[in-house]
C-alpha cells in the first residue's frame, strides 16, 4: 500500500527527475548508440587509460540503463513482481526480527529496530549510488525516504505479531 500511495497517487518521487529537450530524439540516440538492454558507463571502462582520463576530464559522463523494448506504462505483472519482492522482503525482514527478539521486548523496540534495519540498507544502497555513482542526491533521497518508509510501515506490521511470547 505504502508502494502505491508513493510512487503512484503522488508525484513526490518523481519531481527531483530531469526533462530531455525532446524525448523522441533521446528515444533514437539511446536506439543507435546503446546496442542491447543493459547498464552502460560513458564513457566506458574498456576505453584504454590514455583515452579513457582526458574523456573523463572533459565530460559529460553518464551511467545510462537502457531497456530497447517499450513495454505498458501501467504494466499489472510488474505489479505482481513487485508484490512477490514486497513479500521475500517481509519474509526476510521478519526472520531478522526474530532473531532479535530476545533484545525487542516491546512494540517500539521491534518497530525501532525495523527502522534502523531500514536506514541502513537506504544509508548503504542509496546514499552509496550518490557517493560512488554520482547519482543526483535528490533522486536518491526520494527512493531513500521510500525505503525507510517501506521498511519502518512493514516493520510496524510485523512487530505487532512477532513478539516474545509471554507478551500480549
Amino acid at each position: 500500500m505504502w508502494g502505491f500511495a508513493y510512487w503512484g497517487a503522488t508525484t513526490i518521487p518523481y519531481s527531483p527527475l530531469k526533462a530531455s529537450a525532446s524525448d523522441p530524439a533521446a528515444q533514437a540516440a539511446l536506439l543507435e548508440h546503446f546496442p542491447e538492454t543493459g547498464a552502460y558507463l560513458v564513457p566506458g571502462m574498456h576505453n584504454p587509460a590514455e583515452v579513457l582520463t582526458p574523456l573523463y576530464e572533459a565530460g559529460p559522463i553518464a551511467f545510462v540503463y537502457i531497456q530497447r523494448d517499450g513495454h505498458p506504462m501501467e504494466d499489472p505483472a510488474l505489479m505482481f513482481r513487485g508484490f512477490l519482492l514486497t513479500i521475500v522482503i517481509m519474509f526476510l525482514f521478519s526472520v531478522l526480527m526474530k532473531k532479535a527478539l530476545p533484545a525487542l521486548p516491546t512494540y517500539g523496540n521491534r518497530v525501532m529496530f525495523a527502522a534502523l534495519v531500514g536506514l541502513t540498507a537506504v544509508v548503504m544502497v542509496d546514499f552509496g549510488d550518490a557517493v560512488w555513482w554520482r547519482f543526483d542526491w535528490s533522486w536518491k533521497l526520494a527512493q531513500a525516504f521510500y525505503g525507510l518508509m517501506a521498511a519502518t510501515i512493514g516493520g510496524a506490521v510485523l512487530a505487532k505479531f512477532i513478539k516474545p511470547a509471554d507478551a500480549s
